[in-house]
């Protein structure tokens, strides 16, 4: 059993933070989801933008309910999408619709109208990882959900993440190769890789990039 990672830099936890994900990761690789599920509930509860966490979380959520049969993962999933659709209509701002995402996905890691709900909130809160997080739960459970492949390639490019998100145009153009919106974001991906392998969006004089490899 692989272990979590542990947070980046920008996670910027507190010390007791800290130990208590180093606590819920030992318990993870220990097997005891339980420990861990509510260490990086109470992290997250603080820290909601520490993906680390999130990852860790998810990955518990998972391994807890392994042993679901896949009819009921699909049936509680169109149950919760009814009435979170209900409930986001209430939610007026991005950390309340993040939040009953969360609420949602506690009940089932599989849902993919809380993971969408997910990755809309946490790009509306300018958390571009932890968008791409959320999508590309949903692209492991439903790899060719063309909505959601779009939304990963548009969360990726706001990741910096432009080879990546040449990979997500191409496979929408593999379903449809006259795909507009799929073409669109192929040439806002190759122009963003170009720019970086380039070098010219950063500051400097015209010929010392033109030199650059």
């Amino acid at each position: 059993m692989s272990a979590a990672p542990p947070p980046r830099p920008q996670d910027a936890l507190s010390a007791p933070q800290q130990k208590l994900f180093e606590n819920a990761r030992r318990a993870f690789e220990q097997g005891n989801w339980d420990y861990a599920l509510t260490a990086c509930e109470t992290i997250l509860a603080a820290r909601p933008e520490c993906l680390a966490a999130r990852r860790l979380q998810r990955a518990a959520l998972v391994k807890k309910i392994a042993l679901w049969p896949t009819w009921l993962r699909k049936a509680r999933g169109g149950l919760s999408a009814l009435l979170l659709t209900v409930s986001a209509r209430r939610a007026k701002n991005p950390r309340g619709r993040l939040r009953l995402a969360e609420r949602h996905l506690l009940k089932n890691p599989y849902d993919i109208a809380a993971l969408t709900l997910m990755g809309e909130a946490a790009a509306a809160l300018g958390w571009a990882d932890t968008s791409v997080f959320a999508y590309e739960a949903i692209r492991e459970i439903e790899p060719r959900n063309q909505a959601n492949l779009l939304a990963l390639g548009e969360a990726l490019l706001a990741a910096g993440r432009h080879t990546e998100a040449l990979s997500a145009a191409d496979a929408l153009l593999a379903q449809n190769p006259v795909d507009g919106t799929a073409q669109a974001l192929m040439r806002k991906a190759s122009i963003a890789q170009t720019l970086e392998k380039g070098n010219w969006a950063a500051e400097g004089d015209f010929r010392s990039k033109l030199k650059k490899p």
